[in-house]
């Protein structure tokens, strides 16, 4: 925990207790200000002197005194960037941040929220000051009307006040923020047309109750039961709550609210239907009451709104009055918005002219917007088709560089999932001067298949694209055209349904044919066809390319034979790597890879599983009286006799090393299991195998199992440790038995 100094203590605390004053009587709060800026610490005590001008400029933003802000916000500014306490600077940070907003420049707001975020995460300590952060980043998106990043930052305030359990109901500033910022998620969730998630945290509000909602949310709330109303379409509820928010924001004298909501209410007024004429004579006579203190971009925003519908009745009165308005407010804002007051003189120059002027103006904008929102669309696409022509140029570099009919195939096939999805693929080649094609047939998992296609079959649909050239689109293939493929056992003979069959060619001559398939029907379009035509040169080439170096048929079948020897071969040594020589039964390597798949069939099945570990019990006395050639004898008939006893499918049996074996089954009994370990014991008792100590005494093994319920099957080195445990167990106590156990639940 950080420890500060008691001169630190003593201004964090001004700084808190005139925080909570400027949320409840700004004015006060600025007259304590007034008075802290005599004491004598102010000046000399850095700590105290950056507090009390931080809270100066939050009073003063509070109070509208865009004047006074300008005067000292460089001054506050900088004293908050050389203070050495994270508390009073990151509190700096949004004072500041909220007073550069308030005085227009937004983009030194959003940099001091990010810097104050940014400070949090460092310190690995998200607190209320994220939350603010967040808070404040959104309201910037939400007044330029950019909803989507404004709903993704309240959301993620909110999450910082749910997650840190920050909520305070005692404490007004964080009580009323978390009001203020859930009010504007749920109003920025009716915006972006997401009427339940609104619901959702408007309910929580409800829950609140408005009793129990600070003064300062008051209004954010009745703004936001007017969304409520709206997507209810509830029209007299959505007009009584909008005019009770307009008197109560009166009363406040908050003429930059009254001016802002004045277009949510026309937006809200316009949406359910009311009538424009009642809409735009409310909003005059507000206008009539604050005159020029409304926000100018409000002002300006509504005296054109007030243009078209005067123009649309001719009314000059009201139209003369606006555009008179109007005026005023571009001069003051003329650079801001780039519209000089000179422009709309001359667009206004003879009234007789005005309706077209302005209705002109109307669709102008119309068709900005339509050309925007055209060239966004277009951008979009282009960007596609640059990546989509990337992607081409890739696999084309890859493909033409290799000169083996398997590497492009295979190359294809790994690369060509970027541009369309598919479930197999296959790169038809003529390989013989004979009437028929072949390819390897590759699934999205790159597990191959051979297919041969005969030239003269006329149903397929390959061989048609072969003698005619012509690509073909598919949605509904026919059973001769569909590769069964397998992907382990997920998917087995799943026939595809949709297909792209493209002719490769090369001078004009078809000499192969690209065909993608997929499981689900009409998956493709034409446009995937321009797709594969723009990778059809890279192909060809890549193809010709092989074929010049492989030109003599003799050797693509030398190839073929030295492939399946050299398959068998692998056949062959992977069987030897995975058995035990001596006794012919799999080794502990491939036992530990036959395991995963029983478990997973134990899974999927909900069974039992059951692990067995036997070892031959005073096996070394046996080799040292008998010779080691009677001890494998002895291993073998021990194996002959324990396979003897298996009873399914789903039993195997392993040597685990030395004299030691493991088994492992699946069923859906205990008892079973249970009774098999005994009888194993018995049935190796039962061959008498003797000694030759001097005594009677057969060969006897001892036994370990271990049953597993289906869903306690995660850990398997932990099972095989316990069975081990139990087949000592079994040695300790007397050998020649079998120790059980049954793994309970969460053991």
């Amino acid at each position: 925990m950080v420890s500060y100094s008691t001169v630190e203590k003593d201004a964090i605390l001004i700084m808190r207790k005139l925080r909570q004053e400027i949320l409840r009587t700004p004015k006060k709060a600025y007259e304590m200000i007034k008075v802290l800026e005599k004491d004598k610490k102010f000046g000399s005590d850095p700590y105290f002197s950056c507090v009390v001008l931080i809270q100066k400029i939050s009073a003063l933003t509070f109070l509208g005194d865009h004047d006074q802000i300008k005067a000292i916000i460089k001054k506050v500014y900088d004293m908050v960037a050389a203070i050495d306490n994270d508390e009073i600077y990151l509190e700096g940070l949004i004072r500041v941040g909220v007073a550069y907003f308030e005085t227009g420049d937004s983009e030194q707001a959003m940099r001091l929220y990010t810097k104050a975020h940014e400070k949090e995460a460092k310190k690995g300590n998200i607190t209320e000051i994220s939350a603010i952060a967040y808070n404040n980043i959104a309201t910037l998106y939400y007044l330029h009307n950019k909803f989507d990043e404004a709903k993704f930052y309240y959301k993620k305030a909110y999450d910082v006040f749910e997650e840190q359990h920050l909520i305070d109901q005692n404490n007004l500033d964080n009580f009323g923020l978390y009001v203020y910022m859930l009010a504007y998620l749920s109003i920025t969730e009716f915006k972006t047309h997401n009427n339940e998630q609104a619901i959702y945290y408007l309910n929580i509000l409800d829950n609140i109750g408005q009793d129990d909602i600070p003064d300062l949310s008051i209004p954010i709330y009745k703004r936001l039961k007017v969304y409520y109303y709206r997507a209810l379409g509830e029209k007299q509820k959505a007009v009584s709550a909008s005019l009770e928010i307009l008197d109560l924001f009166h009363e406040n004298k908050d003429y930059f609210m009254i001016s802002q909501f004045l277009l949510e209410f026309y937006e809200h007024g316009m949406a359910l239907g009311i009538d424009e004429g009642e809409l735009i004579k409310v909003i005059t006579d507000n206008l009539d009451i604050i005159g020029h203190h409304a926000s100018d971009n409000e002002l300006r925003n509504l005296c054109l709104i007030i243009l078209q519908y005067a123009i649309s009745q001719n009314d000059d009165d009201l139209m003369k009055k606006y555009y008179n308005e109007l005026s005023r407010v571009m001069v003051k804002v003329e650079q801001e918005n780039d519209v000089k007051k000179s422009d709309l003189i001359d667009l206004y120059i003879d009234l007789s002219h005005k309706k077209k002027d302005v209705r002109l103006i109307a669709e102008q904008n119309d068709k900005l917007n339509e050309l925007n929102d055209e060239i966004r669309t277009k951008s979009i696409k282009l960007k596609q088709l640059y990546d989509q022509s990337r992607i081409i140029t890739r696999i084309g570099q890859k493909i033409t560089a290799l000169s083996n009919i398997d590497s492009i195939q295979r190359t294809l096939n790994k690369e060509f999932f970027a541009l369309m999805p598919f479930t197999s693929m296959a790169l038809f080649t003529k390989l013989h001067d004979d009437d028929f094609v072949a390819s390897y047939v590759y699934d999205a998992y790159d597990e191959e298949d051979v297919i041969k296609i005969d030239l003269n079959d006329k149903t397929s649909i390959c061989a048609m694209v072969i003698k005619d050239g012509k690509p073909r689109i598919t949605g509904n293939l026919h059973e001769e055209d569909y590769f069964i493929l397998k992907d382990g056992e997920s998917i087995e003979d799943q026939p595809n349904k949709s297909a792209i069959f493209y002719p490769i060619k090369y001078d004009s001559v078809t000499i192969s044919v690209l065909v993608i398939q997929n499981i689900e029907e009409n998956v493709y379009q034409k446009h995937d066809i321009a797709l594969i035509e723009a990778l059809e040169p890279y192909i060809a080439i890549a193809i010709v390319n092989w074929r010049r170096s492989n030109f003599l048929g003799e050797k693509i079948e030398g190839l073929k034979k030295d492939k399946k020897e050299l398959k068998k071969l692998l056949s062959y040594h992977r069987r030897l790597s995975n058995i035990d020589l001596l006794t012919k039964i799999p080794n502990r390597r491939y036992f530990k890879v036959r395991l995963d798949k029983l478990i997973q069939l134990a899974k999927k099945e909900k069974m039992l599983l059951h692990l067995y570990m036997f070892d031959i019990d005073n096996f070394k006395v046996y080799n040292d009286l008998n010779g080691h050639i009677k001890g494998d004898e002895a291993l073998i008939s021990v194996v002959n006799c324990v396979k003897k006893l298996r009873q399914s499918k789903n039993t195997m049996l392993a040597r685990y090393g030395g004299e030691e074996f493991i088994a492992a089954e699946i069923s859906y009994s205990y008892d079973e299991a249970f009774a098999k370990a005994k009888l194993v014991c018995q049935k190796v008792e039962e061959l008498k195998i003797k000694y030759n100590d001097g005594t009677d005494d057969n060969l006897t093994i001892s036994l370990g199992m271990l049953t597993v319920n289906y869903d306690n099957l995660e850990d398997v080195e932990f099972l095989l440790k316990e069975v081990d445990k139990l087949l000592y167990q079994a040695k300790n106590t007397g050998k020649n038995k079998a120790a059980c156990k049954l793994m309970a639940d969460g053991e």
